[in-house]
């Protein structure tokens, strides 16, 4: 038992005298943010909301030192809960970034269904690029705390068949991934490329 515990110590006592150095290593992670778009209206409607920097930089967990390389957007995802007094049985969204002042498409024309209590996120799959490209560049500017502006997301649409009351409540979810650099400090024999600090 002795021998074990001196080994222990010995192999420690190895790893401490073998020194420390700042390694750059690359991280990932999330950032997930929902906004909630409330449509009460019959036929055609339009709403939006804003996210802020604060908003953005509060979701994300990026230390001071770390160095922003990258901001990439996900997916953009709806859910559609219905309100008390509900009469249409289906919407048709469309999705935009304002840039600008003018609205540049995320999704055109997703029909969704208005039906149950516990309704779950809908993929949009056919995001179009251009907006994507706009809402990327936007969430990286807050990111990289290059441009503090609202960032502005907002739907348009109409009941189907059109003329209909629409009492719902729409949450607007932006998944993303922001990649980082960060200079650690490190036990030698631990890789990862040199700090050029």
């Amino acid at each position: 038992m002795n021998k074990r515990i001196g080994l222990v110590l010995l192999a420690g006592a190895a790893l401490l005298m073998s020194g420390c150095q700042k390694k750059l290593f690359h991280f990932v992670v999330p950032l997930n943010k929902v906004k909630t778009i409330a449509i009460n209206n019959t036929g055609e409607f339009a709403g939006y909301e804003k996210i802020t920097a604060r908003d953005i930089r509060a979701a994300l967990d990026v230390p001071e030192d770390g160095t922003i390389t990258g901001v990439d957007l996900e997916s953009v995802q709806i859910r559609v809960r219905l309100v008390e007094g509900n009469v249409a049985t289906w919407v048709k969204l469309s999705g935009f970034v304002l840039d600008q002042g003018k609205p540049v498409q995320l999704f055109e024309d997703k029909s969704v269904p208005l039906s149950g209590v516990d309704t779950k996120y809908i993929g949009l799959n056919a995001l179009i690029a251009k907006g994507v490209e706009k809402l990327a560049g936007k969430i990286n500017d807050h990111v990289k705390k290059v441009n503090d502006a609202d960032i502005e997301i907002g739907l348009t649409g109409n009941s189907d068949p059109a003329g209909q009351l629409i009492k719902v409540e729409i949450d607007f979810k932006i998944n993303a991934t922001v990649k980082y650099d960060q200079c650690v400090e490190v036990f030698d024999f631990i890789g990862g490329e040199d700090c050029t600090e």
